[in-house]
């Protein structure tokens, strides 16, 4: 159980860095629920992954900040 958390994180982290998307999008790609994906998303950002949101009229939209990741990653 435990191995596919880390592996769909991961793959959720590689899916970021490409486009944003909304957390409905994220549960239908991963077919998990969405509370799935916010807690994913929740400990990411917890461990230090640069995960922000936008919030538009049609909702929100998680996004991997890479410039600020570039940044972490070089210190």
């Amino acid at each position: 159980m435990r191995n596919q958390s880390l592996i769909r994180q991961w793959q959720l982290l590689k899916l970021l860095a490409k486009k944003p998307a909304t957390p409905q999008e994220l549960s239908s790609h991963f077919t998990e629920s969405p509370r799935t994906i916010y807690r994913d998303i929740e400990a990411l950002k917890k461990v230090g992954f640069p995960i922000k949101t936008t919030r538009v009229e049609a909702g929100s939209f998680y996004y991997l900040d890479i410039k600020l990741l570039k940044l972490i990653l070089d210190d």
